[in-house]
């Protein structure tokens, strides 16, 4: 199984709209990295998971146009900034299929540690809009590879 963790794309501040949808710049570097995904790696999804708020389920709806996932975007609760991991980890721990997750930091990152080393050690840098494919294999997590909008821009 593969699972496939992004950064929602970069947002409006509070001040400039509460409801903090993504910005302009963070719509465009979404658009191409989901672009570049779809083209150039083959990403086979079932399900794309996304906090509730806004900004994420917008970047999940930018990476559900260019991926297609069989049964599309699912918001769920759990995956909001300080939520716990180890909710989201154990509701994912008998999917057979490979997903993706659209959240918010520190969320993914300390997902993305709890799943690799099983502590909060900071293991990668995630930036807006980026993408970090784990792939499971005989019950261990590895990164297999990290996109950022910076690198393929």
């Amino acid at each position: 199984m593969k699972l496939y963790i992004a950064q929602h794309a970069k947002a409006l501040s509070k001040e400039e709209d509460p409801s903090r949808p993504i910005s302009i710049e963070g719509r465009e570097e979404t658009e191409i990295l989901a672009c570049f995904v779809r083209l150039h790696i083959s990403i086979q999804i079932s399900k794309i998971y996304c906090s509730t708020k806004k900004r994420a389920f917008e970047t999940a709806e930018i990476f559900n146009q260019f991926i297609k996932p069989e049964h599309g975007i699912n918001k769920i609760d759990g995956l909001f900034p300080n939520d716990d991991v180890q909710t989201f980890i154990n509701s994912i721990k008998d999917e057979k299929h490979d997903l993706m997750v659209i959240s918010h930091r520190p969320f993914v990152d300390r997902l993305i540690s709890q799943l690799v080393s099983g502590n909060d050690i900071e293991l990668v840098d995630i930036c807006y809009s980026s993408v970090i494919c784990l792939n499971k294999d005989n019950g261990h997590w590895l990164v297999e590879w990290i996109l950022r909008p910076d690198i393929i821009e």
